[in-house]
């Protein structure tokens, strides 16, 4: 059976002033907790040689709902997502005040990131959803053969692997001027 180790309520509320400074909401957060942590601790020597045991622990968890991300408070060492460097990292600070001051900067960090190849993505959409509606516009305004030739070209490069030689082709344009 896991051992209880969960912050307590007075715990907690000290760390709701580092969560104001660094300009969250008390309201972007949930807590949580996760049975199943696992810590080392020291049991004593054997041989001249330090012995560990591994306890199972109750412990708190602080989820930020929008993201996912969390912190977990284990007795000696926290587990944050996002981490420095890393999506998961294990930190040994020397206060908790400390680790989950550093959770939040990363936190912080990678929230108030823009994610540019999602971005990206929407870019792709609009510009797909651009060229659809053209043939229509170019048809409207008389430009049949226009249309057509871009309507082919469209098909040419929705193709996997894309035809590209059937995509950009030129046709003659009679008196220089094209239909």
């Amino acid at each position: 059976m896991a051992k209880e180790a969960r912050l307590l309520r007075t715990q907690k509320n000290e760390l709701v002033p580092l969560v104001q400074n660094v300009g969250f909401e008390m309201d972007e957060f949930r807590w949580d907790h996760d049975d199943s942590f696992q810590e080392k601790r020291p049991s004593g020597y054997r041989m001249g040689q330090r012995t560990t045991v591994t306890e199972t622990l109750v412990i708190s968890v602080l989820v930020h709902k929008r993201s996912g991300y969390y912190c977990k408070f284990g007795p000696h060492r926290m587990v944050i997502s996002p981490g420095a460097s890393e999506l998961i990292e294990n930190v040994y600070p020397k206060t908790r005040e400390v680790g989950f001051q550093e959770w939040l900067t990363n936190l912080k960090r990678e929230v108030g990131s823009p994610d540019l190849w999602n971005e990206l993505g929407k870019g792709a959409i609009e510009r797909l959803s651009e060229a659809e509606r053209a043939p229509s516009l170019l048809r409207k305004a008389g430009k049949h053969t226009a249309a057509s030739e871009l309507r082919e070209a469209t098909a040419d490069l929705s193709n996997t692997p894309p035809d590209l030689t059937g995509a950009v082709q030129t046709f003659p344009c009679r008196s220089g001027m094209c239909r």
